[in-house]
Parts: structure tokens; C-alpha cells; sequence
């Protein structure tokens, strides 16, 4: 029996829903910059796509899986369209083209502070932080 219309019978754990969520994040956000469905085969297994219907497929047949991934792109794309969420994005995606790399100290520093500064101004600042912690 379903936890909810339309989720899988078996029920799914919430942080599998919340892995998934975070699977299909990355697309979703370039999806919303771009303005443009960033389309992802969800049969090739390096695609976040495919890891959102590997959960899926544990907990139901394939049309019950496909009905519980769109309600987890649908609840991601809200989440991402919130404007502290969005602004976080942003962010880190403008630090990320600036460095190539972040630790997940950095992430979570840019997350906490990213209405603070415009986009490029964190990298200084990280910058100047670390060197203060050394």
C-alpha cells in the first residue's frame, strides 16, 4: 500500500526520496538557468536521471517508479525556485566556475552566506578566512 497517491506501494524511506531529490538537482538548476530541459537518458547508468529510477524501481513497477520520480522532479524544482535555495545555486555554481572545485566547507560557507555578496565576491573572502584559520 502506497504511503501517499502515487508514490511507490512499497513506501519509500524519506532520505531514499531526499537522495533522489538531490539526484536530480543538478539537472533541474541547469534546467531553470538555461530556461531549457536539460533532457537526461534515464537508461544510461552515469546519468543522475538513472539514479532517481534506480531508488524508484525497488519500491515499484516501472510505471509506479516514472509517477514517483516526476513527483520528486516536481518537488525539487519547487524547492529550487525558492529564493534562498535559488540564490545558494547560484552562489556556489558562480564559485564553481571560478575554482573548478570546492571543498564542502566552501559549499556550506556559500550556502550560509549567499545573500551576503554579489556573484565572484566569496572566493576573497574564503580566501582570506582560510588563511586566518591556518
Amino acid at each position: 500500500m502506497s504511503l501517499e497517491p502515487g508514490l511507490p506501494a512499497h513506501g519509500c524511506p524519506a532520505i531514499l526520496g531526499a537522495y533522489a531529490c538531490g539526484a536530480l538537482a543538478g539537472p533541474l538548476a541547469e534546467t531553470i538557468h538555461t530556461h531549457r530541459y536539460q533532457h537526461q537518458d534515464a537508461t544510461d547508468e552515469d546519468t543522475d536521471e538513472f539514479k532517481a529510477f534506480e531508488i524508484a524501481d525497488y519500491f515499484d513497477h516501472p510505471t509506479g517508479a516514472a509517477r514517483w520520480v516526476n513527483q520528486m522532479r516536481t518537488q525539487t524544482l519547487e524547492t529550487l525556485r525558492t529564493p534562498d535555495v535559488w540564490a545558494a545555486v547560484v552562489a556556489v555554481a558562480t564559485e564553481l566556475v571560478t575554482r573548478k572545485t570546492l571543498t564542502g566547507t566552501r559549499v556550506r560557507f556559500l550556502v550560509q552566506r549567499s545573500g551576503d555578496w554579489g556573484p565572484g565576491q566569496a572566493a576573497p573572502m574564503l580566501d582570506r578566512l582560510q588563511k586566518q584559520s591556518s
